[in-house]
């Protein structure tokens, strides 16, 4: 029960820090992080369920392969964070089997909550504070099912990442939106290129 706890407490941890880069809610998430890695210490270092500089080399990694989705490197963060993870696997496997479980088991942590963010936390905008507490209204953005079409043309400003999907304002309202391709940076200026299945869908303009 012991490991489990340690095992899951680690994972929570790692979700956390995921979330803080897949969000707004970054210090939320990150002042979570801190919490549960803490915590996730203390356990550890009393039960000794496993060694922890593997598993922190391993959430280093992590964190930088999940960078490499929102800063250019040409490869050189994402190819930092393999190496770190390789080289945590490895020295994990001269051990007794624990890190490797804990690392496996936030790894599918990781898949699950990247699939979750990217199919459906932004397009339900499951962390905007105007979904939760607010009805529903043009100015606040919910009016993406209706038909936008005489949108196409106009270029608007994101107000939050598009992954793809987010939030743009043209002429002073708020529509959620999808990119064409890529990721959208927040404050950039982008143009509606068309408004296909009930989406309005925008470019970024260089």
């Amino acid at each position: 029960m012991n490991e489990l706890t340690v095992c899951l407490i680690f994972v929570l941890a790692v979700i956390s820090l995921i979330s803080a880069l897949f969000t707004e809610k970054k210090l939320l998430f990150v002042g979570e992080a801190v919490i549960l890695l803490v915590v996730f210490y203390i356990l550890n270092n009393k039960y000794k369920v496993a060694e922890s500089w593997p598993l922190a080399m391993f959430l280093a990694g992590a964190t930088l392969l999940a960078l490499e989705i929102f800063i250019p490197s040409f490869g050189i963060i994402g190819i930092s964070g393999i190496v770190l993870v390789g080289f945590a696997l490895y020295h994990s496997y001269f051990m007794d089997g624990r890190e490797i479980f804990i690392m496996v088991s936030s790894s599918f942590a990781i898949i699950l909550t990247l699939i979750v963010y990217v199919m459906f936390g932004f397009r339900v905008n499951i962390f905007d504070r105007g979904v939760l507490s607010e009805v529903n209204s043009k100015a606040r953005g919910f009016n993406s099912k209706k038909d936008h079409k005489d949108l196409v043309g106009k270029r608007a400003k994101t107000i939050s990442i598009l992954r793809p999907a987010g939030k743009i304002e043209i002429d002073g309202s708020l529509y959620d939106a999808t990119s064409q391709g890529g990721f959208i940076e927040k404050g950039k200026t982008v143009e509606v290129v068309s408004f296909t299945n009930g989406n309005i869908v925008v470019k970024e303009i260089q």
